[in-house]
């Protein structure tokens, strides 16, 4: 095989590679996009409770005024208390799911669920389930409370004794 050729065919290939990741690269923006709504594992749910659990936990000793001596210290880290056994587990009574506000914006919907910005198909730190979402109203699947439809509340009361 001639030299000449031997570099053509090498050029043929590199270009093909290049194009082959560069097309890569293009196309994973897209993968990502088309995977907002991917199912939230159980532990990616308890990281996220913990999360906003340190959060509050930051907030409180700062309202109490000691944020300059457990916040410049060390970090402050929140630990969930020890589970107890599958069989000793009693189930508290939780509070139903509170919606306050349903946004709609270029035909897609987000509502705010106990203080969460969720949308269709999200898990709640709860551990629900945000099945669907109407104009005023929000359809959660929670382990506790079941499949449940949840409403806006009215801002504007309609009750008889009313001003006259």
């Amino acid at each position: 095989m001639k030299m000449k050729y031997f570099a053509a065919l090498s050029l043929i290939v590199w270009l093909g590679v290049t194009g082959w990741l560069a097309s890569m690269v293009i196309s994973k923006p897209a993968v990502l996009r088309q995977n907002q709504n991917a199912e939230e594992t159980a532990a990616m749910a308890e990281l996220r409770a913990s999360v906003d659990r340190n959060k509050r936990m930051r907030e409180t000793i700062t309202q109490l005024g000691l944020s300059d001596a457990y916040l410049s210290t060390a970090p402050l880290v929140a630990v969930a208390a020890p589970r107890p056994a599958a069989a000793d587990v009693v189930e508290a009574a939780l509070p139903p799911p509170s919606v306050s506000l349903v946004l709609s914006s270029g035909g897609s919907r987000t509502a705010f669920v106990n203080g969460e910005q969720v949308r269709a198909g999200q898990r709640l730190s709860s551990g629900g389930r945000v099945r669907a979402i109407g104009p005023d109203w929000v359809r959660i699947d929670d382990p506790v409370h079941g499949n449940q439809t949840y409403r806006v509340p009215a801002l504007i009361s309609t009750a008889s004794g009313a001003a006259k």
